[in-house]
């Protein structure tokens, strides 16, 4: 395993920024960099397999979270309003009227602590009590590795000294074609999820679960994204894409997520995780405004597929209205993902 650092610029703050690039035996690389921790290029039998900016600048500009770890919370949380313990929190509105992907300080948005393994690279901060609303001072990692198979883990670790809510994950859009290859929408998908969280218009989640029997959600048998993308569905809109949270099982066991194949190169992606859930989104609205990708492409709608793992209510869950996860003050938070690369 090859581990090195370079240099990728300042931020608007003065804040400089290193990239790390991970290099196994067979030359698979990832390259990411301590700004939101945020995935740049991961490179697998003659492919860049995830979008991303030329320049930081271009990443701190991005609105979409391309391939950046999002926290505290992924996800939506309606009118910034967060109760917990009886106690009302007003997070940031940083999506119109709602709270988006843990805020304008969400640690998408902070440079990381790094600390360089014999397989990865650790980064590491605080987020301090009160940012973007949140209670507790929240010690947190996200440990990277590259296995010499293949695989990119994502290892999370954090502590809060109150209660709090935690839900992070991987923003890294991906499209096994290359990243600068068009649609994904003739991917093969396949994931063993059986349940998907209720969302109202807007996208705010409620305390719900719909199955996927007869639905165009079904990927427990292996289908295109295409397929079934204008199959009527109260919870799909075909011109916004699939973007569900999918309930995978009891959080802390490993468990398949997501199966995915490209068409023309061959490659495959398989995710396992530690986590309860999936956010299963494949967008139609990355759009011609945002800033161009690497080499100058232009990322259009449908040109990748996201496997966010992450909180997903159980139906145990649902019965009881419980939608946010709950991390009681000193207890470690632990959660785990592998994205293996194959096909090749």
């Amino acid at each position: 395993m090859k581990i090195w650092q370079e240099s990728y610029g300042v931020t608007k703050a003065g804040k400089p920024v290193s990239k790390f690039f991970l290099q196994n035996e067979t030359g698979t690389t990832a390259v990411i960099m301590d700004y939101g921790v945020t995935l740049l290029e991961l490179h697998y039998g003659g492919k860049d397999v995830v979008l991303g900016y030329e320049t930081l600048q271009d990443y701190e500009a991005g609105e979409i979270y391309v391939g950046a770890t999002v926290g505290r919370f992924a996800g939506p949380i309606p009118y910034g309003k967060l109760t917990l313990n009886g106690v009302e929190y007003r997070l940031t509105q940083n999506d119109g009227p709602h709270h988006l992907h843990g805020g304008t300080t969400g640690f998408s948005r902070k440079v990381w602590d790094s600390c360089i393994l014999e397989d990865g690279v650790r980064f590491s901060m605080c987020a301090a009590h009160g940012e973007d609303g949140y209670p507790g001072q929240l010690q947190v990692s996200v440990t990277c590795r590259l296995t010499e198979t293949d695989g990119l883990q994502y290892i999370y670790d954090a502590v809060s000294d109150k209660d709090t809510v935690l839900n992070m994950t991987c923003h890294a859009y991906f499209n096994l074609e290359g990243h600068d290859s068009g649609t994904v929408l003739d991917h093969v998908a396949q994931s063993p999820a059986e349940f998907y969280r209720v969302e109202e218009p807007a996208g705010i989640p409620q305390p719900k679960l719909f199955g996927v029997k007869d639905t165009p959600f079904d990927f427990t048998t292996p289908h295109t994204f295409r397929q079934d993308l204008h199959t009527p569905h109260p919870q799909l809109d075909p011109r916004v894409g699939y973007d569900r949270n999918a309930y995978l099982g009891q959080s802390g066991v490993w468990k398949k997520a997501a199966w995915i194949q490209a068409p023309g190169s061959g490659i495959t992606l398989e995710v396992t995780t530690t986590q309860a859930g999936l956010q299963f989104f494949c967008p139609g609205y990355i759009l011609e405004d945002h800033p161009r990708g690497k080499g100058g492409a232009q990322y259009m709608p449908y040109c990748a597929f996201c496997m966010e793992t992450q909180h997903c209510l159980s139906p145990q869950d649902a019965e009881k209205g419980q939608i946010y996860p709950v991390l009681p003050a000193g207890q470690h938070y632990h959660s785990e993902t592998i994205y293996q690369l194959g096909g090749k």
